[in-house]
């Protein structure tokens, strides 16, 4: 549950061909600030707070594409 605003960013990025894949789950009514360079799918749902959201990052060298998916009331 996030308790007040929050800025994410991504360090220690794969090198070369390979690929990390990273899940959070997120809640609580809050500003988020994500990386200006996550190419977030388009059909992703836009964040609720009162909801827990899922959120799946798919991180190589050069890109990080990210999708949210709002999930049960919290």
């Amino acid at each position: 549950t996030l308790t007040g605003p929050v800025d994410f960013t991504f360090s220690n990025l794969p090198a070369g061909d390979d690929v990390k894949d990273v899940e959070i789950m997120i809640d609580g009514v809050q500003t988020i600030t994500w990386n200006d360079t996550i190419l977030f799918d388009p059909d992703s749902d836009t964040y609720d707070g009162a909801k827990y959201n899922r959120y799946v990052f798919t991180i190589e060298s050069d890109e990080i594409r990210g999708f949210r998916k709002n999930l049960e009331d919290v």
